[in-house]
């Protein structure tokens, strides 16, 4: 959710002319990132293979000048090179975005330089945001139990990017 109000903002703001945002979770598959991010750029795939797909998607990468490419929710290493996306001179105006539950997969798989610690909600910054997106149902005398017992559970997961 986060990835994806940064990527919105930093084009509505004009940082950048493109933004390819891609869920990768805890199985990634390459052929889906390929294709997620072909579509948002407009590019069409008529090649069947994840290496032919690779080439093509990196020769249009080499295109973009402002260029954001949100990889949201990686998990382990992903292999950037089997997708299209290389750190050549010739991708100069394409930038990464990696979100993590890891700072490990971050650091040491995936070779970011820069990491930037999201802390955990506290409880009552949790309560709120949840009534906020539930509305009136999170103050019924019902519903209350169940709130508390989510509660508990989620204050302490953590997003890394």
């Amino acid at each position: 959710m986060l990835a994806k109000e940064i990527a919105k903002k930093t084009k509505n703001e004009g940082l950048f002319l493109e933004v390819a945002t891609v869920v990768v979770s805890q199985t990634p598959d390459v052929i889906k990132i390929q294709q997620e991010i072909a579509e948002q750029l407009g590019l069409t795939f008529f090649e069947k293979t994840q290496k032919m797909r690779a080439d093509r998607l990196r020769d249009r990468l080499r295109k973009e000048h402002k260029l954001l490419i949100v990889l949201d929710d990686i998990w382990d290493e992903l292999e950037l090179g089997n997708v299209g996306i290389h750190f050549e001179d010739d991708q100069k105006g394409c930038k990464l975005l990696f979100t993590s539950r890891s700072q490990d997969v971050l650091s040491n798989l995936m070779g970011v330089d820069k990491n930037f610690l999201i802390k955990p909600l506290s409880s009552s910054e949790a309560m709120n945001l949840f009534k906020k997106m539930v509305g009136v149902r999170a103050e019924q005398d019902d519903f209350k139990p169940w709130l508390l017992r989510w509660l508990k559970n989620v204050v302490d997961y953590r997003l890394l990017l």
